[in-house]
């Protein structure tokens, strides 16, 4: 599973009426500038902590942000595990 944002724009919206900058948001949330601001981009996925800090720091519900993405995980044939 994915955990992505479900609006960028909201997002960001959200995250300046706290008044907070993205670099702002990283320090608070304890990533990387960078990665931070992928994920406010929507370039990149969430893990479940940083979700977590994002939410507690702009004090808004998961799914007010988030939304989690099912993918299909790939499995080795049984006969490829056992060898």
């Amino acid at each position: 599973m994915k955990i992505k944002l479900k609006d960028v724009e909201n997002f960001n919206e959200m995250r300046v009426k706290k008044g907070l900058t993205k670099t702002d948001l990283a320090e608070a949330i304890k990533i990387s500038a960078q990665r931070t601001i992928l994920i406010c981009n929507g370039s990149v996925d969430c893990g479940v902590k940083v979700a977590k800090r994002i939410c507690e720091t702009l004090e808004v519900g998961f799914d007010d942000v988030f939304k989690i993405v099912k993918t299909e995980q790939t499995r080795a044939e049984p006969e490829a595990v056992a060898k």
